[in-house]
């Protein structure tokens, strides 16, 4: 019976050996422990006061999750990583154990999608009864992937949609039409009140307010027809979109809006086309001194025949008042 027991106990030392050498042990010490247990042992009681071991533990169990794992340190600043922690410990859940891989991927997918669609709702409430415009835009990621955001805008407030990775794809009229067929379809067409194409460009990009303007110019008929269509004119609803209309109506059908526009976007085009040159890799500075004097006369030629100056003895306040923009820059 003792031979037996010992047996027992001798085979029980050996799986424990082998469960711990199978697991990599926690780095040990902290500088704060190995201070403290230097000083004195009566530490131990404060530092199970404070739970100074556990929370150490705890530290690097999360740590090795992030490298582990090849988490983005920045998920540490996520304030539902936060609140997930907080949540744990301050509630005592005996034998807790975090959700599996399946129960991530569909019930707990499945109920923080109808909580989101839930939170959405007075939004979408509005569709209905003052409409909505499906937008879109156009940007580039950190890995230079070109994505096409889709999303509503309306009275009660934005709602993004999808982003669409169009890598390898040509962006046709047919394929971004048929992106705002099925955006269409999903929010319903009877909801639907424009549809608006939005090529907007980030702000880091230069000359980012001219290529904007000359995106506007080229869909000039378009929006011309868009403001004069009867739901546009017999729209009625909130006084304050009843008025907006009406602002937008008079911008776009105003004849001398459009001349200031074409004015601008024609003596801006030789920066433009100088930007663009200088925007490429290889050596360029040699080149940069002959690129800008030619640049400057351009501009300076566009003014003076616009103002019907002189271009040799004529004087433009407007041409000095650039020139000193673009020395500064």
């Amino acid at each position: 019976m003792e031979h037996e027991q010992a047996e027992r106990k001798r085979t029980n030392v050996q799986v424990d050996a082998r469960k711990k050498d199978d697991y990599t042990s926690l780095p040990e010490g902290t500088d704060l422990i190995q201070q403290k247990e230097r000083k004195s042992l009566s530490n131990g009681a404060i530092r199970k006061s404070f739970g100074i071991y556990e929370r150490n533990t705890a530290d690097k169990l999360a740590a090795r999750m992030f490298y582990a794992s090849g988490l983005s340190f920045n998920f540490a600043s996520s304030p539902y990583f936060t609140k997930y922690s907080k949540f744990l410990a301050e509630n005592s859940i005996p034998g807790y154990i975090p959700p599996s891989y399946n129960r991530l991927r569909s019930t707990l997918l499945a109920q923080e999608k109808t909580h989101i669609d839930r939170k959405l709702q007075p939004i979408k409430g509005t569709w209905k009864k003052k409409g909505l415009s499906i937008c879109s835009d156009g940007w580039s990621d950190t890995k230079r992937r070109p994505l096409i955001n889709i999303m509503t805008s309306s009275s009660g407030g934005p709602i993004f949609l999808i982003s669409i990775n169009s890598s390898g794809i040509i962006k046709d009229g047919e394929y971004i039409a048929n992106l705002f067929i099925e955006a269409t379809e999903n929010v319903g067409s009877n909801k639907l009140f424009k549809l608006l194409r939005i090529m907007q460009v980030g702000e880091t990009r230069f000359a980012s307010h001219i290529i904007m303007t000359t995106r506007i110019r080229k869909v000039k008929s378009s929006l011309e027809k868009m403001v004069m269509d009867d739901e546009w004119k017999n729209y009625k609803g909130d006084k304050g979109i009843e008025a907006k209309t009406r602002e937008i109506k008079s911008l776009i059908m105003n004849d001398e809006k459009w001349d200031s526009i074409d004015y601008f976007l024609k003596f801006t085009e030789p920066i433009v086309d100088m930007l663009k040159s200088a925007d490429i890799d290889g050596p360029k500075l040699h080149l940069i001194y002959d690129m800008w004097d030619s640049m400057i006369e351009k501009v300076k030629k566009v003014i003076f025949e616009h103002e019907e100056k002189d271009l040799i003895y004529g004087q433009s306040n407007f041409f000095d008042t650039i020139h000193d923009i673009l020395v500064a820059r």
